[in-house]
């Protein structure tokens, strides 16, 4: 592939050298040098650098995607149940929760922190929250 593209880039340079000579502007001297200007294989040299890159850039791509794909169906799959559910979460920190849990007829608050999980109090009523939104509207309105 590079061969073929200096070959062309060759072929332009001759036909360039060509309308030059015949429109007389290159003397005979300049028209016989034959050292280029580019060392021998340079510009071979940075089109494989830029395919190098392009690849690279290509698969560091790839890489980033299938980590965002993977994430994004993890996510997805998180654990359900039908007796445990999660009713209410007040963050108190950057990574401290306050969580209302339903388990059964039984509602819990649980205290979370990324290294434990601690059972805070029990709730001898469970708390409706039906009513607690009816609660909170009311007050907006007044």
């Amino acid at each position: 592939m590079v061969s073929a593209m200096e070959g062309k880039n060759t072929q332009r340079w001759n036909r360039f050298e060509m309308v030059l000579m015949v429109a007389g502007l290159l003397s005979p001297a300049i028209a016989t040098a034959t050292e280029p200007v580019l060392p021998a294989g340079s510009s071979s040299q940075v089109v494989s650098l830029v395919e190098v890159m392009l690849k690279l850039g290509l698969v560091l791509a790839l890489i980033l995607a299938a980590g965002w794909l993977v994430r994004r169906l993890q996510n997805g799959k998180r654990g359900t149940s039908k007796t445990l559910e999660i009713l209410d979460v007040l963050p108190v920190g950057p990574k401290d929760r306050i969580l209302l849990v339903r388990a059964g007829n039984t509602q819990l608050l649980v205290g979370s922190t990324p290294g434990r999980l601690t059972a805070l109090h029990e709730m001898q009523q469970p708390i409706s929250f039906a009513e607690h939104a009816r609660k909170q509207l009311e007050e907006q309105a007044a």
